[in-house]
């Protein structure tokens, strides 16, 4: 957030000035510890090299996005759109390790991460992202009917020969 606002940058600026100063970092500290002759660092320096290569792969996201194409999900041309892309908030909340049934009750409202928009040359903060939270008897590990779409529920009952308003069992812990 420092190198995106905090410095006065306008939006996309800090970015670009955060890669350089990393990559000039590492520059550095390979030459350094080469001519130093310190060879696990100058491993550790490599290693760090790689990866950054690596990640650079997701530039092209960001270049792609910035050409507008027809199709462009989630707009990722800045740092926080990027991150939603990445992500992928565009696919929604599945609960696919833990999870609740489809006739759990909502107990709770969680506040998550802020959420930011581009503004006119920075980015402003907007609202929270927030998450509904379940009954935890009526959760269970590898959900599968999980939905609470009214044809969802149908189909499940369907499926699986509920009857009524059945509650699904509980699991004992």
């Amino acid at each position: 957030m420092f190198f995106v606002n905090g410095m006065g940058h306008l939006s996309g600026q800090g970015s670009l000035h955060f890669s350089l100063i990393i990559i000039g970092g590492v520059a550095y500290g390979l030459n350094y510890t080469y001519k130093r002759n310190m060879p696990l660092w100058n491993l550790s320096l490599l290693c760090v090299a790689f990866i950054l290569v690596g990640y650079s792969s997701y530039s092209m996201i960001v270049i792609r996005s910035a050409a507008n194409p027809p199709m462009d999900e989630n707009d990722p041309e800045n740092a926080f759109n990027l991150l939603g892309y990445i992500n992928r908030e565009q696919y929604g909340d599945r609960p696919l390790f833990f999870g609740q049934y489809y006739n759990a009750r909502q107990t709770d409202l969680e506040e998550g991460a802020m959420q930011y928009t581009k503004g006119e040359d920075k980015y402003i903060e907007t609202t929270r992202k927030i998450t509904p939270v379940y009954d935890p008897a009526y959760s269970t590990i590898f959900p599968r009917m999980y939905s609470a779409q009214e044809s969802h529920i149908g189909a499940y009952k369907e499926w699986a020969g509920i009857k009524g308003d059945q509650n699904p069992p509980l699991l004992k812990t």
